[in-house]
């Protein structure tokens, strides 16, 4: 995230009263009235940034920079895959761990289903979060890491993004696509998730 700043002296250079005065007081309140009255900016007098003093500066904005566009928001949140109730499903809850979504269990999911806000491929290794269940569209993920594994099979997990959070599961050793509906017999699968999405 940045922080762009302006300095005020940038703001008044030029300036003066009717009285030809560059240092009066009423060019710096009239500086002041612009930026209160401007959305997305802030005088910042009370701040400290890195030891210098904020009172110096006016903050032009405090958004993600990336590809310019406006509204993106960062999340991180948590996608548990677990033993379904009935046998060889699983269960997909998500978690907010910080500015992220979450999701009530979905249970019973077997390969090849498909709801309204989760999915698991044919093969089973593929679990989507759609969109539907997220804060605006997904935009882009950050990251996506093994936050636990109780399996008992080691694991690589990969991501991308297609109408939601797609997560693709295969063995860390032979490189192969597993079966989550039978990984979770043993033991649940916690996957922490770094994202972008569009509100």
């Amino acid at each position: 995230m940045a922080l762009n700043l302006i300095k005020r002296s940038e703001l008044t250079e030029g300036l003066t009263n009717e009285q030809g005065d560059s240092n009066s007081t009423d060019i710096e309140d009239h500086i002041n009235g612009i930026l209160a009255g401007a959305a997305g900016y802030e005088a910042g007098n009370a701040l400290k940034l890195g030891g210098v003093d904020a009172g110096q500066y006016a903050v032009a904005s405090s958004t993600i920079v990336g590809d310019g566009t406006a509204g993106r928001v960062l999340r991180c949140s948590r996608i548990d895959v677990l033993n379904g109730t009935t046998a060889a499903t699983i269960k997909v809850i998500v978690n907010n761990v910080w500015n992220g979504d979450a999701l009530s269990a979905q249970d019973n999911f077997a390969v090849g289903n498909n709801s309204t806000y989760v999915a698991l491929n044919a093969g089973g290794n593929t679990v989507t979060i759609k969109d539907t269940a997220i804060s605006g569209n997904t935009i882009a993920i950050l990251s996506a890491n093994l936050y636990e594994n109780d399996c008992g099979t080691g694991l690589n997990v990969g991501a991308s993004v297609s109408s939601g959070i797609v997560l693709a599961f295969t063995n860390s050793a032979s490189g192969t696509a597993v079966n989550l509906t039978s990984l979770v017999d043993t033991g649940s699968i916690y996957v922490l998730v770094t994202y972008i999405t569009s509100a």
